[in-house]
């Protein structure tokens, strides 16, 4: 392992690209003025900066002079792996500065290493992230040694404690969204996993049926990307545009509702018991429920037999037919934290 030695901050070199010099570097202040700096820069031999950003801005704020550093020598696609690995492992990276940076460290590692196993990049549909207490340095990785069957994947699972499935859902992202997709990503109009769904299609075909899928449910995405393999974009955007636009409050009624049926689903299935003092409000609810469905299925019936025109009949007050127990406000009724949860974005 390279031995630490001492070099003046100032004649360090900031020239790398995924250094990130002022990120919370608070707290790392606070840590180094408490116990010392723990990891040592590391640098090329002409002195820039390869891994370490946050410790650097964090030793210059405090004023030191000199500082630990380790001088890697190898060439500049190695060090920029190193740099990759820095930005995984310090300061986790999210969304599509991860995908970026995975994607890119799978490349270099590649043609590094073109023995080893090579990523496959087909689309994947699940990625559900494991949080893990795995740690390493990048002194630990340059002395990683590879045995020429090992994956990028697998490799990078080991050091940062992610799952192999979550770090090829997200390179296979990374490579198979279009520019425009990622540009929604970005504004936060698509999540990871409508993303997962729509690039299975070529890059042509996501550009076509971006406009119609942002912030859709993942489930919707998914019916729509099926459909445009089974009759092609154009087809499927003509028939989505001559649909008559759903009011928001039904397709809020209809997520609710195969919420509520999942529920009554595993209710049945697992069979628990119900407290006694708790059976009276949950038939009451089951009553109120069954009434205004019946109220509502009749409701929504005469729209198939009246003119476009005609008036239908009033909606029955919600008020008028719910127990005293459902009567709560937005803020804390089991409905707003369920409606809630259903807006939310969806995460990597």
């Amino acid at each position: 392992m390279n031995q630490v030695r001492f070099v003046p901050i100032s004649d360090i070199l900031i020239e790398n690209e995924y250094l990130r010099l002022d990120t919370k570097i608070e707290e790392l202040k606070k840590s180094i003025k408490a116990i010392g700096l723990i990891h040592p820069l590391i640098i090329n031999q002409e002195n820039e900066l390869i891994a370490g950003g946050r410790r650097y801005s964090a030793l210059k704020e405090l004023g030191f002079e000199q500082v630990p550093v380790v001088v890697v020598d190898q060439d500049r696609r190695e060090q920029e792996l190193i740099s990759i690995d820095e930005n995984l492992m310090r300061l986790p990276l999210k969304g599509l500065l991860l995908e970026k940076a995975l994607n890119r460290g799978r490349e270099i590692y590649e043609a590094l290493y073109p023995e080893a196993k090579k990523v496959e990049l087909t689309p994947v549909v699940k990625t559900k992230p494991e949080p893990s207490e795995a740690s390493a340095t990048p002194e630990d990785m340059m002395e990683d040694k590879v045995d020429g069957k090992a994956s990028f994947v697998e490799v990078t699972a080991q050091k940062t404690g992610l799952s192999e499935g979550t770090i090829r859902s997200a390179i296979v992202r990374e490579v198979k969204s279009s520019p425009r997709v990622k540009e929604a990503r970005d504004h936060g109009e698509l999540g990871a996993a409508q993303t997962n769904e729509i690039i299975k299609l070529e890059e042509d075909e996501q550009d076509k049926i971006l406009s119609v899928v942002k912030n859709l449910p993942t489930k919707e995405v998914k019916k729509i990307v099926k459909e445009v393999q089974e009759n092609g974009a154009d087809a499927t955007i003509e028939r989505i545009l001559s649909e008559e636009a759903m009011p928001k409050i039904y397709a809020d009624f209809l997520t609710a509702a195969s919420k509520a049926y999942r529920l009554c689903g595993r209710i049945l299935k697992q069979k628990p018991d119900c407290p006694s003092s708790r059976t009276t409000e949950v038939l009451e609810n089951i009553a109120t429920g069954q009434e205004l469905l019946q109220k509502l299925s009749a409701f929504v019936e005469e729209f198939e037999e009246e003119p476009q025109d005609a008036a239908p009949t009033s909606l029955p007050s919600y008020e008028e037919h719910t127990p005293s127990s459902a009567l709560q406000s937005p803020e804390t009724s089991p409905l707003a934290e369920q409606e809630a949860s259903v807006d939310a974005p969806i995460t990597a």
